[in-house]
């Protein structure tokens, strides 16, 4: 969903729900942003190189992220499978 609207690297998270995340821990921050698929969440955000933040709005929904299994026979072989999987 971040990527939709153009949440980029840099940006600030500055509240979660109106929540304003100053002083939160990134297992914080995580914790109030994860939730049940299908429902709403407003972050307000501060844009790299922006004066003023701007507040958006997403539906939470399951986040599928690429693995790599590895398999080192020899020094000089290696087989990569990749996976698809939801985070865990």
């Amino acid at each position: 969903p971040a990527a939709r609207t153009n949440l980029l690297s840099g940006d600030q998270i500055l509240a979660i729900d109106d929540r304003s995340t100053d002083g939160l821990s990134m297992a914080d921050v995580l914790r109030l942003m994860r939730g049940v698929p299908g429902t709403p969440i407003r972050l307000t955000i501060l844009h790299a190189g922006e004066p003023e933040p701007q507040t958006i709005e997403l539906v939470r929904e399951t986040i599928m992220i690429d693995s790599i299994l590895g398999d080192l026979r020899r020094a000089d072989t290696c087989r990569a499978h990749p996976r698809t999987h939801p985070p865990g």
